[in-house]
């Protein structure tokens, strides 16, 4: 008897997971379906190109595989934190790069398309299971599913985030401790996922605060309020609004400055990033989301719909705070950008909000009329920036520069396009509102739905193609094998030396193909981040370096050399097996990757130096210096008068290597195109040559209509140096 009960069980269990099983089907599907489009997307991209963020989350998370902590170039991170970099700290378990930065990718990718199963819950408070599905699918489409591609915190955050948001509704709709003690420790963690996520917590409360004022409980208290006592609570809500904001800025002088002293940037580019992000889901969810906002006359009241509704508006106004102030904030330490990424999380309530709108055919005339006007302004002052294949903070803007491309669109045609929209939008809304027939309003309904979703994957596709170009870009430029250095030093740690660092996308990108690579330095203190980077003393004159952290190997950049063995030359870098200690042999400095000697600032007087600490042979020997303008031969010209002078090698007051016994000294004016190499009589190491050239030219100043170098530049020179004393007819050029 027993026997037969236990496998009664057993059978109805099978039965239910079955049943289950079958009911997610039609979520599993699309998730299965999504997930596996975008692992092959994913897939095309080669390499990282979003600097510094990609290359700052590997450190952290390479750090987290290894240790447990997260740092930066062996720098414990302090201040910040992120479980970002714990979620794909596993992939970099693996020890071939390219294998981890897949299994990076196939994380995002899974992670950010998980988004589908709150999303539908999300929608199934306020709609049916097919216009749900619609809402769960469309979130898992937009544009900024590009990042699922790279290494950043949009994928587990934008999950995160719409799972918190559904949590919400549902704890106000059920009021269980389960689902309250579930949400609690949801935005708990969310600004743990990312900072913007502090926006959860605000969130949580507000909707909280907002279900306990239409509560009959409090709905009966306040029956015989007047006006003064409903003017009491709206200055006890601004007080403590004010209260948090101080609060938050105390603990942010970003927010601070962003909140007093910037605020008309605040407005402006919050709105620019709105309006992207329109444009990105297609018009129609902003304008029907937003008007869905107010609760219709004829609408019965649900604790459904209010709940969502108090967390829409408080979304709304959560992160578009958070966004106006990025955005100031980023304009004065960084550039004017259209940063719509840190609105995303906003997609899946406005598509829940247009499928009310859409399905339960009720929308205030007013509140559409708002949103329209609204729309159209965003639409109309918002840059499209079509000549950016990928905006790398926008991808909403995506299917703009596509259509330029493809088919000639200029902004003026893209805001008629965009205006025209917009109008559809409110001519599918009013249609699906006043027509009398159920099926045609359902078929308008549907056919809008489909639309939208099609605009949103276009948009994605076009800005995962961009990104996938951008990254062919940065790859045509590495070795064939990007791995060299891990390669050559089979993993043991390893220095990197640079110097006039203009551009780092180089440097960041050798970084990240070498996880060896562990200690970045620069000579003249242009080594750039994320995380620590050392301008080392010199200890002596014979080049001795401060600070060695005792590694076998160094890679350098072309113009400095180091004590040891070269075992590998990869363009304009040297990989060297060091004979300890720590020694410079020869470097120079003051000079751009493209040879010139200039500045990125105002200087009038620049300069160019040479030292070598240790000779390859003993005695005197003999400095060739090449001065000119060869990369500038126009009529427009400012000549420069060149001095050179060389001599013994001292410590100077910043304890780099200056001339101290002059031995020799030249003196020419260069002028554009021309070019002239000098000889210097120079003693045996350590000695020291100088160039300084006055004035300087700027090639923008000199021919804005053909030129856009803004650097103030003084000439093209390189440094050469022969044992013995050799003559310039004797000379027979630089030897590699």
């Amino acid at each position: 008897m027993s026997t037969t009960a236990a496998g009664g069980r057993a059978t109805a269990a099978a039965f239910g997971l079955l049943d289950r099983l079958w009911r997610a089907l039609p979520l599993l599907m699309p998730f299965l379906l999504v997930s596996a489009a975008y692992a092959w997307q994913a897939s095309r991209q080669a390499t990282p190109w979003i600097f510094t963020d990609e290359l700052e989350f590997t450190q952290l998370a390479r750090s987290a595989a290894e240790t447990g902590e997260l740092a930066r170039r062996g720098e414990k991170l302090t201040g910040q934190f992120s479980l970002y970099p714990y979620l794909v700290a596993p992939a970099w378990w693996l020890d071939d790069v390219k294998s981890a930065y897949e299994a990076v990718k196939v994380i995002g990718v899974l992670v950010m398309t998980l988004t589908l199963f709150p999303a539908y819950g999300l929608a199934r408070f306020a709609v049916s299971r097919p216009a749900a599905l619609l809402v769960a699918i469309a979130t898992v489409s937009i544009p900024a599913f590009v990042y699922t591609a790279m290494i950043v915190e949009e994928p587990l955050a934008y999950f995160w985030s719409t799972l918190s948001l559904y949590l919400i509704v549902r704890s106000i709709v059920t009021r269980a401790r389960r689902d309250l003690a579930l949400v609690v420790a949801a935005a708990l963690v969310a600004p743990l996922v990312r900072d913007e996520l502090i926006v959860i917590p605000a969130v949580l409360a507000g909707a909280w605060l907002v279900a306990a004022w239409e509560s009959e409980r409090f709905v009966r208290l306040r029956r015989d309020w007047s006006r003064a006592d409903y003017a009491g609570v709206a200055l006890l809500v601004l007080g403590a609004v004010l209260v948090l904001n101080e609060l938050y800025s105390g603990r942010s002088v970003d927010w601070d400055n962003a909140t007093r002293h910037w605020k008309g940037r605040m407005i402006e580019y919050g709105l620019w990033a709105g309006g992207a992000f329109t444009i990105g889901l297609g018009v129609l969810p902003v304008v029907a989301g937003l008007a869905a906002g107010w609760r219709p006359r004829d609408e019965p009241k649900t604790r459904e719909l209010s709940a969502f509704r108090s967390v829409l508006w408080l979304a709304i106004i959560g992160f578009g705070l958070y966004t106006a102030g990025k955005a100031a904030i980023i304009s004065t330490t960084f550039a004017t950008r259209v940063v719509e990424r840190n609105l995303i999380y906003l997609a899946p309530l406005l598509f829940v909000a247009t499928a009310i709108v859409l399905e339960h055919r009720r929308v205030r005339l007013l509140a559409l009329a708002a949103s329209t006007a609204f729309v159209a302004f965003l639409l109309l002052t918002t840059p499209y920036h079509m000549d950016t294949r990928l905006y790398s903070d926008s991808p909403g803007l995506a299917i703009l520069a596509a259509a330029n491309r493809a088919y000639g669109w200029t902004p003026e045609h893209a805001e008629s396009v965009l205006l025209w929209m917009l109008l559809a939008a409110v001519g599918v809304v009013a249609a699906v509102v006043f027509v009398r027939g159920h099926a045609i309003a359902r078929a308008i309904a549907l056919a809008a739905a489909v639309l939208t979703v099609g605009w949103n994957a276009t948009g994605e596709v076009n800005a995962a193609r961009g990104s996938v170009a951008f990254a062919d870009a940065f790859m045509a430029n590495l070795p064939r094998q990007p791995s060299w250095v891990d390669r050559a030093t089979g993993g043991e740690p390893t220095l990197y030396i640079g110097q006039k660092i203009a551009d780092a996308n180089g440097l960041w990108l050798l970084e990240f193909w070498n996880r060896s690579v562990k200690r970045v330095w620069s000579l003249d203190g242009t080594a750039p981040g994320p995380g620590p980077a050392l301008t080392p003393d010199l200890l002596s004159p014979q080049g001795e370096l401060a600070a060695d952290p005792g590694y076998r190997y160094a890679v350098v950049e072309r113009g400095i050399e180091v004590a040891g063995t070269p075992l590998r030359t990869e363009g304009s870098w040297r990989l060297y097996a060091l004979e300890p200690p720590l020694r410079l042999a020869a470097a120079q400095r003051g000079i751009f990757g493209d040879g010139w000697v200039g500045s990125n600032g105002d200087d009038n007087r620049v300069g160019a130096g040479f030292s070598r600490y240790i000779n390859p042979e003993p005695g005197p020997g003999t400095a060739f210096v090449t001065v000119g303008r060869k990369g500038w031969c126009s009529d427009k010209d400012l000549p420069g008068n060149v001095i050179i002078r060389a001599g013994t090698l001292v410590l100077g007051p910043e304890r780099n290597g200056v001339v101290g016994r002059v031995t020799d000294e030249a003196g020419w004016q260069v002028r554009a195109c021309s070019e002239r190499t000098f000889a210097l009589s120079v003693p045996p190491a350590p000695f020291h040559v100088e160039v300084t050239i006055e004035p300087t030219f700027s090639p923008y100043e000199l021919d804005p209509a053909g030129q856009s170098d803004r650097r103030r530049l003084g000439a093209q020179v390189s440094f050469d140096w022969r044992p013995g004393n050799v003559t310039l007819e004797e000379y027979t050029g630089p030897r590699e």
